[in-house]
């Protein structure tokens, strides 16, 4: 008669189930264990794991784990933490991931499987991290797209994160000054041509040159902007004023691409602006 202890779930019935037939076979026992595998399996301690494997989570936990994806906190992974958003990326390394997170979210969701034969760790680890940054990059791509969220200049997973997180909440201005503002203050400074210690003001830009019969009456190619244009009366309707402090002179013309290529993308399409930066 068969020795192995009693599966976890048939304990919960009558000592009857717990009976085996002459061939030593619990037929309830061996049933119960497809559904106790799948909700919640756990490796067997009498067999020495191979060089290379994938503790897959089980489905009760990854169906727990999956409200979590939808903020980019990343909770299932940090479930000791009280930080609001711990790092992924490695303390000593910013442009690598941390291998235990890495690990665990491959354990979660299958991202790579070991081929058979494969035994070099080393190559394994490389192989999971790439898949699985290239994963996290297309998850944050996507809860981006939710509110037109481009992602600027390539930046790490953390810097990724972090961006989201800061614009879920901004999203509910979008369309006002004060959104934008906070917008390409999350999005532009410390990135790019612009450094981080620079400050940005979006503020409403009303006074124009007033329009004059015969000397400001020109063809648009002799101003560089719309906003710098002449109008009727002075008075210049549904436009703004982005004021950048903190610039180098040699950084200017490619802050400056870089700020329009954001602001065209979020200001209201019946807006104009113009772009003033300073040292």
């Amino acid at each position: 008669m068969t020795t192995d202890p009693p599966r976890p779930y048939i304990r919960s019935l009558p000592p009857f189930f717990e009976q085996a037939d002459a061939a030593g076979q619990r037929v309830l026992d061996r049933y119960l264990w497809i559904f106790q595998n799948l909700l919640g399996p756990a490796p067997d301690p009498s067999k020495p794991p191979p060089p290379i494997t994938v503790q897959r989570r089980a489905m009760a936990t990854v169906i727990d784990a999956l409200p979590d994806l939808f903020y980019p906190r990343l909770s299932f992974l940090f479930p000791e933490s009280d930080a609001s958003l711990p790092p992924l990326t490695d303390p000593r390394d910013a442009d690598s991931l941390q291998w235990s997170k890495v690990n665990a979210l491959n354990d979660y969701f299958g991202i790579v499987l070991p081929q058979a034969g494969e035994d070099d760790e080393d190559a394994w680890k490389l192989a999971v991290t790439a898949a699985v940054n290239d994963w996290l990059t297309a998850q944050f791509a996507w809860q981006g797209a939710w509110f037109g969220y481009q992602g600027g200049v390539p930046r790490s997973v953390d810097d990724q994160r972090r961006n989201l997180a800061s614009i879920l909440p901004v999203f509910r201005e979008r369309g006002t000054a004060a959104g934008l503002q906070k917008l390409l203050t999350i999005l532009a400074v410390g990135s790019g041509p612009i450094s981080s210690d620079a400050t940005i003001t979006v503020t409403d830009l009303t006074d124009g040159m007033p329009m004059t019969v015969g000397r400001t009456t020109k063809l648009r190619p002799a101003y560089p902007t719309r906003s710098e244009g002449p109008v009727l009366g002075g008075v210049r309707p549904y436009s703004f004023l982005i004021t950048v402090e903190g610039v180098k002179s040699k950084s200017r013309p490619a802050a400056k691409t870089f700020l329009s290529r954001i602001v065209d993308q979020e200001k209201p399409a019946h807006t104009t602006y113009t772009i003033k930066m300073t040292s």
